[in-house]
């Protein structure tokens, strides 16, 4: 269940040549994260990731509900896994990649307080940014990543692999989750992605069982 290569192709001609290669080989699936960039995988781990957005976009097209993304540690691998979902346009509106605190506190309204008092990685600060996004999109439903990918960064207080995932959605709804995945960089990445794709599933279908309407 883990990640098999992650490739930098850099010449276009390169590019086509290793792109029909790699998708002549059995059992490998190639997704393409960023142009020149791609994930390489035949394993469980991507295919998860994969089901889930797709059961996302089907029930969040299902019960007209709108989604985005603030991403930090993943780095917008949240949004690329959705919108490799035929159909996601109906329900992606956008996401906003703030890797820098900077672009935390300019474009989703991350407080400086928040930042100095609590850090970039915390309960807080991943509220903040949920909000922020989820009102500067009008989403019914928003998710905000923050964590520590590794393999520098942590510390005891905060490891390596300490993520905080954030929810906000109708009638005042907000949760925060914490969790730890362990692992190198890439696999704390997309077990962070696969965490914040079934919590928002899983509040989908909380609403509908609860009758909230988008």
């Amino acid at each position: 269940m883990r990640l098999k290569h992650i490739v930098s192709i850099r010449s276009a001609d390169c590019d086509r040549r290793v792109v029909r290669d790699l998708r002549a080989v059995p059992d490998t699936k190639l997704f393409r994260l960023a142009k020149g960039i791609f994930m390489i995988s035949g394993t469980l781990e991507v295919e998860e990731v994969t089901a889930l957005a797709e059961a996302l976009v089907r029930e969040a097209s299902e019960r007209q509900i709108t989604i985005s993304t603030a991403e930090s540690c993943t780095g917008g691998m949240i949004a690329a896994f959705i919108t490799t979902v035929a159909g996601s346009s109906e329900v992606f509106l956008g996401g906003v990649v703030s890797y820098s605190n900077d672009l935390k506190m300019k474009v989703l309204g991350v407080s400086g307080d928040t930042l100095k008092t609590h850090g970039a990685v915390s309960e807080e600060t991943a509220l903040e940014m949920v909000r922020g996004v989820r009102e500067l999109t009008g989403a019914t439903l928003s998710v905000s990543v923050t964590g520590i990918a590794g393999p520098g960064g942590g510390s005891k207080e905060k490891p390596v692999g300490l993520v905080f995932i954030a929810l906000k959605g109708p009638e005042g709804f907000e949760q925060v989750v914490r969790r730890w995945f362990s692992g190198d960089r890439m696999q704390v990445r997309v077990e962070t992605t696969k965490e914040a794709i079934r919590l928002l599933k899983s509040r989908i279908t909380q609403m509908a069982t609860d009758n909230v309407d988008p």
